[in-house]
């Protein structure tokens, strides 16, 4: 069975991980209060106009971003694994396993981070309600991605081959 308690490593990697989520979280909350704070003008309105082209642009590209967030980081982690399997037959350890999470965690997180700064610069340029809405919304997101140990041992008990064999068994 699959014991991820027994590494005493274990505290420490999840710490790291969740040092370089927050480290995302408060540059672009940050980022954010400085253009709330010091960009002169009030918020406009809700409507999207062609007069607001940036606006259109970052809206497409968020939404864009959402679908990459999904797709790329499934493809990385996929590949990972298959090199990993290749790597050792018997089942990689959970340090291995721990080392896919994190790569698709900072995947995941990078990307959102991306659409948060583009949609602030958007409103700092055109002060549209809707980028200044979606970036608040995807710095939630971004957050919600912050590993917890649980978090952490069921993505990995989910990767582990004798998890899956076991599930497969029932």
């Amino acid at each position: 069975m699959f014991d991820p308690q027994a590494d005493p490593e274990r505290s420490k990697m999840i710490l790291g991980a969740q040092i370089i989520v927050a480290a995302l979280v408060v540059g672009c909350l940050f980022f954010l209060l400085t253009v709330l704070l010091i960009v002169p003008g009030k918020p406009g309105g809700w409507e999207l106009r062609a007069d607001r082209p940036l606006t259109l642009i970052a809206l497409a590209v968020a939404l864009g971003t959402l679908a990459a967030r999904i797709i790329v980081p499934g493809v990385v982690a996929a590949q990972m694994l298959r090199q990993l399997a290749r790597q050792k037959p018997e089942g990689p350890d959970w340090k291995a396993l721990f080392g896919v999470y994190q790569a698709t965690l900072i995947l995941k997180a990078a990307i959102l981070e991306g659409a948060i700064f583009l949609l602030v610069i958007a409103y700092m340029v055109e002060h549209s309600r809707w980028t200044l809405a979606l970036a608040a919304a995807f710095l939630l997101l971004l957050l919600m991605h912050m590993p917890t140990p649980g978090r952490v041992d069921n993505w990995i008990a989910g990767k582990s081959p004798a998890e899956r064999e076991q599930r497969w068994m029932q």
